[in-house]
């Protein structure tokens, strides 16, 4: 158990989402969400920043990597753009580190 009630029980997900969840979003001047977004929302983020799926499926507690894929997958498209534009810099700053190593030992 995560949390827990004053009394050291279970919470009830209702209460703890129509009492304290609400009020807190409304505070903070945040919009209404379900507590289960979250969820969707943490993998958003980590998929959009390229994070390893397999980790993220493990975070989730998925059996299966391929319900994270289909509710999200249309992000890993922008995840392999900037994956390929880092794998074209990398290459691309190793051949001029080349060409100056070279350049200053014959030069």
């Amino acid at each position: 158990m995560i949390f827990c009630d004053a009394h050291g029980g279970f919470l009830n997900g209702d209460n703890l989402h129509h009492r304290e969840f609400k009020r807190i979003l409304k505070k903070a001047g945040l919009r209404q969400v379900r507590i289960h977004d979250l969820r969707h929302t943490f993998a958003t983020i980590f998929i959009a920043k390229g994070q390893n799926p397999k980790y993220i499926q493990n975070q989730m507690g998925h059996g299966s990597i391929q319900i994270r894929m289909d509710l999200n997958g249309h992000l890993v498209k922008e995840v392999h753009k900037g994956a390929a534009k880092r794998s074209e810099d990398s290459i691309f700053d190793r051949i001029e580190e080349e060409k100056k190593k070279a350049s200053t030992e014959t030069g």
